[in-house]
């Protein structure tokens, strides 16, 4: 190799190393892809679909647990993300909610390592209806919810 392909090729990566290394807008971000997936026009009134949640959960077979969290890098601040993780109830509430709940927070563990340097909770809420009429009953009373993800706690690696 001749020196300036040499010299070209190490300022090629030098420049691609420090555009992947920038903590600013353009960084890697989880995307917040459930929101638009679900139109709360069709639901009607907050009646109708706390109604419609309250039936749910009488007869569900999903536990869903939930946590509020504000994410925190350098250069980012992203507030009202929501967390859920779903389980099929196996009659034991206390322990699947338990499951739940730790699914969330081993999902929370890969967020700051990877993502953020700070992750903290603001809201904690669990639902025995699933996490999409949970999610459809918290975005009627705060619209500024986002949603990371429903994470399935049944999933065994």
């Amino acid at each position: 190799m001749n020196r300036i392909t040499r010299s070209f090729t190490l300022i090629a990566v030098l420049a691609l190393s420090f555009v992947c290394a920038y903590a600013g807008n353009k960084a890697p971000q989880p995307k917040f892809h459930f929101n638009a997936a679900i139109s709360l026009d069709s639901l009607g009134t907050a009646e109708e679909a706390t109604e419609e949640a309250t039936l749910a959960a009488s007869s569900s077979k999903k536990v869903c647990a939930c946590q509020i969290l504000v994410l925190e890098s350098k250069n980012y601040q992203q507030k009202q993300v929501m967390i859920l993780a779903e389980k099929t109830n196996n009659g034991d509430t206390k322990a699947t909610y338990s499951a739940a709940r730790k699914r969330i927070e081993k999902e929370k563990r890969y967020l700051a390592t990877v993502f953020y340097d700070k992750v903290s909770k603001t809201a904690e809420a669990n639902g025995s209806t699933d996490c999409k009429k949970l999610y459809l009953k918290m975005k009627l009373a705060d619209s500024s919810l986002k949603v990371y993800d429903i994470l399935d706690a049944d999933y065994k690696p």
